[in-house]
């Protein structure tokens, strides 16, 4: 079985402060064009939020941060290779439908509103965004890139071992930050 997983890594102070990356099946234009309902729509199936303390520390201006948001059960309810489940999730299924419904959209917010947003998912209702959603391209070191980790469950075992996540670059590479060369 893999465990597929949505890696986002980009300079933290880059944006000036808190954001969150949200993650979609399908264009964003399919989404609604309020930014705050995001969370809300259909098409989203996570996010990475960064709480920024801005400005940076001296010497911490350039410090990258990651996040890691796992979608197999979002793959799993989208996946038009739906029968049996275990098809749904490999490689050969995945890689291109991912390459062709996997999006993201910035979204800058107040710490103090992300903060509720982590505690409570009925939050998502109440985020408020500082009124911007940077450009992709204006977020430079943004780099989304999806991996699958092989999980194999071994006779008494309670849980599965991880064995070595492995890259697929090519579902993100040409989209505004997606994996670079």
């Amino acid at each position: 079985m893999l465990e597929w997983t949505v890696r986002t890594h980009c300079k933290e102070y880059e944006l000036g402060g808190s954001f969150s990356i949200l993650l979609f099946f399908f264009k964003l234009p399919n989404v609604p064009d309020d930014p705050s309902k995001w969370p809300l729509d259909s098409h989203y199936i996570g996010a990475f939020h960064a709480m920024v303390d801005y400005p940076p520390e001296e010497g911490n201006e350039d410090r990258f941060i990651s996040g890691f948001v796992h979608i197999n059960e979002p793959i799993l309810k989208r996946s038009p290779q739906q029968s049996p489940p275990s098809n749904a999730l490999k490689v050969e299924h995945v890689v291109p439908f991912l390459k062709k419904n996997l999006y993201w959209g910035v979204m800058k917010v107040r710490t103090r509103e992300l903060l509720p947003i982590l505690l409570a998912t009925i939050a998502h209702s109440r985020r408020q965004a500082d009124g911007t959603v940077p450009d992709l391209s204006s977020f430079p070191s943004l780099e989304v890139m999806v991996m699958a980790t092989p999980l194999t469950f071994y006779p008494g075992s309670e849980y599965p071992e991880a064995g070595e996540p492995v890259l697929y670059p090519e579902i993100t590479r040409g989209k505004p930050g997606g994996a670079k060369d």
